[in-house]
């Protein structure tokens, strides 16, 4: 198994289950966008992904989007501390083995988000979701 392979099939791993908790649940799937050698930006997303101009585009740091997701609050049974525990071990897995990690929300109502990142060869891999937010 070559590399690419193996951190696939890790990321299905480490997020195997879980889902993504918004006005509905959804998801998340593995993506990859092959090598680049800038920085992950809106720009290049949006060319990726062929979106239109005047797209909305929101960047968040990876820590900010994983903090709610892996936070144990005291009232949490054991699923949800469970549940809460492999959003950290997932945020771990990713700080690991991706640079440049970052979360980009795409839309307004119906969002696609990607925590995208790079492996040591700049390739661009991570995790695709959606959320509905009214």
């Amino acid at each position: 198994m070559n590399t690419n392979e193996t951190l696939q099939t890790q990321l299905e791993q480490a997020m195997s289950g879980l889902l993504f908790q918004s006005e509905s649940d959804f998801p998340f799937e593995v993506v990859s966008f092959g090598s680049v050698e800038s920085p992950l930006s809106v720009e290049a997303l949006c060319e990726w992904l062929q979106l239109p101009a005047g797209t909305t585009v929101e960047t968040l740091e990876a820590g900010a989007f994983f903090k709610p997701l892996g936070a144990e609050l005291n009232w949490y049974g054991n699923e949800e501390r469970e549940t809460a525990a492999r959003y950290r071990e997932l945020f771990a897995f990713l700080t690991r083995n991706l640079t440049d990690l970052r979360v980009f929300r795409i839309g307004e109502v119906n969002l696609s988000i990607f925590i995208l990142g790079k492996t040591p060869d700049q390739q661009v891999w991570g995790l695709k979701t959606q959320a509905v937010e009214t």
